[in-house]
């Protein structure tokens, strides 16, 4: 930045005070009259205002790339650790035969009146195959008033957090854990679970 400041006082001392060898070299060309040539004027001041509009661009992008650098660096964040599948829950998960209909139904946020085709559930969270593009959801988000429904059974999960998204081989799959159901809700849940695994 420094430099460029330089290069611009350089370029305004020589636009308004030349020195003297090169006024000698200007007048040098000056007609018998005594006049300096107006052609040779014009060029020189040409080249000197190119001069000014090529320093003004260079200290332009090298600013550009100075505040771009420095945004990457402020907004650089380290990436929390991968977890292990078996973190995601900390109760074992049932996959759900085909022959169970059992659908999972958002009430409320970003994909309410969406529904999923429920692949395992536990006590602690639920893998679904969503109805809908992944990109409605994202790591970490916090959904409220989600259905299960089975049948006649009906259990509703007031608080839940998406925890994977992930596109699998001819189906895409997507976690939640429950963070927040009711005693009657749960022990609807159990009894579910219970009626899954009993299930050939």
């Amino acid at each position: 930045m420094i430099k460029s400041l330089n290069k611009i006082k350089i370029s305004f001392y020589l636009l308004f005070s030349p020195p003297k060898e090169l006024d000698n070299f200007l007048r040098s060309f000056s007609s018998d009259s005594g006049k300096t040539n107006p052609k040779i004027i014009f060029l020189f001041l040409v080249f000197i205002i190119l001069l000014l509009i090529l320093v003004i661009i260079k200290y332009y992008f090298q600013v550009r790339k100075s505040n771009k650098k420095l945004e990457q660096l402020l907004s650089k964040k380290k990436s929390p650790p991968l977890k292990k599948e078996k973190d995601f829950r900390n109760t074992r998960r049932i996959n759900i035969p085909s022959s169970i209909d059992l659908k999972i139904i958002f009430n409320e946020g970003s994909v309410q009146g969406n529904i999923g085709i429920v692949k395992d559930i536990s006590r602690g969270g639920i893998g679904f195959e969503p109805n809908f593009p992944l990109r409605k959801l994202y790591v970490e988000e916090l959904l409220s008033n989600i259905e299960i429904k089975n049948e006649g059974t009906i259990i509703t999960i007031k608080k839940a957090r998406v925890i994977r998204i992930q596109h699998q081989y001819h189906r895409r799959i997507i976690a939640l854990k429950f963070l927040d159901i009711d005693s009657a809700n749960r022990d609807a849940l159990i009894k579910l679970i219970s009626k899954i695994s009993s299930v050939k």
